[in-house]
């Protein structure tokens, strides 16, 4: 705080020799004071400087609601907004994309939508960052009246005639929020939505859609993504190693391991690299089937492509062993852990 106690007793000198600071070097001392996380010194300065007499802009107003909301001040930066109404200054959507998206961070899902309505209310139009934080808030607290939402965009477009259309972050958002749901169906139709109107979606939703794919048993409809992902040739929606993870571990839980295996040694052959959780995967699977040399074997090749099991792995297998008799190997496998455990 050196540093800003020199700048406030500059202000003094300032104001002692009858000069008037302009409206940049006082949001300047405020934004200093907001770094600092003295937000609460920021706000008393503010109003000192209302009582004065001194006017500020929009700059001066969003750096100090900005401030707030950083440290978790949201109630004091939505009065701080409201109170702006009764000054020259008027909110604009950046201050109030600021408040919506800090109110949806933590959980104030409705406080945000009343904000929302409060922008139309007074002829500030929503944008795409508005929408895309209220859509984003609403997936993450489990409510989730997608559809809805798409509709009130469009009506919500067709008032403020800001021709404004849902972007690839929504259409992300949505989906992730309908699998979250279990919806599939309604997440399926988005992903085909997507690509009738030329969205590329990113690798996590496809991922994420794959996982509650296999968890549903739709396996087709995921090596058909799989395919089309591949296809599109676009590099944010290539299959990554976290994608046939999914997939892998999909396929054993729907025991379907012979098809894993297929696409596990495919994989291998065309040079993917397989880390740690792909092998344990693939391991767990097996065990579960009882198909235990197959799981030892897989541990032996994990070993010769030079990556190296954790004790998860070397857990899973000895759990299966000792559950099916087989004592001896599963001594031998507790053996060869331990050293690795203890270096």
């Amino acid at each position: 705080m050196g540093q800003m106690d020199f700048a406030f007793s500059i202000l003094g000198k300032i104001l002692k020799n009858g000069n008037q600071p302009d409206i940049i070097t006082l949001t300047t001392l405020m934004k200093g004071l907001c770094i600092n996380t003295n937000v609460w010194e920021a706000l008393d300065f503010h109003d000192d400087l209302m009582a004065k007499g001194f006017l500020l802009d929009e700059v001066s107003y969003g750096t100090l609601i900005n401030g707030l909301c950083k440290t978790r001040q949201i109630r004091a930066a939505n009065k701080l907004l409201q109170s702006m109404k009764r000054h020259l200054v008027k909110p604009n959507v950046v201050m109030y994309n600021i408040v919506i998206n800090s109110l949806c961070k933590y959980g104030f899902v409705n406080e945000a939508r009343d904000l929302c309505n409060e922008m139309i209310d007074v002829g500030i139009p929503l944008n795409i960052i508005t929408y895309n934080t209220l859509i984003r808030g609403v997936s993450s607290i489990g409510r989730w009246p997608a559809t809805q939402f798409l509709n009130e965009m469009e009506v919500f477009n067709g008032i403020i005639k800001s021709g404004l259309k849902p972007d690839v972050i929504i259409y992300n958002i949505l989906i992730n929020g309908y699998c979250k749901m279990k919806r599939i169906d309604e997440a399926m139709n988005l992903f085909k939505e997507m690509h009738r109107k030329n969205l590329v979606p990113n690798t996590i939703t496809c991922s994420s859609l794959i996982d509650d794919l296999c968890k549903y048993g739709k396996i087709s409809y995921v090596q058909d993504l799989i395919n089309e992902m591949h296809d599109s040739g676009h590099p944010r929606i290539q299959p990554n190693l976290c994608t046939y993870n999914i997939f892998i571990d999909g396929l054993c839980k729907g025991r379907r391991v012979g098809t894993a295996l297929k696409i596990f040694w495919n994989l291998l052959t065309i040079g993917h690299y397989l880390n740690v959780w792909t092998y344990t995967i693939l391991i767990n699977g097996l065990c579960k089937e009882d198909m235990f040399d197959e799981a030892i074997n897989l541990l032996s090749k994990m070993k010769e492509n030079g990556c190296f099991p954790n004790s998860i792995t070397y857990e899973i297998l000895i759990r299966a062993l000792l559950k099916k008799g087989e004592n001896d190997k599963a001594k031998e496998l507790l053996h060869e852990l331990v050293p690795r455990e203890q270096g």
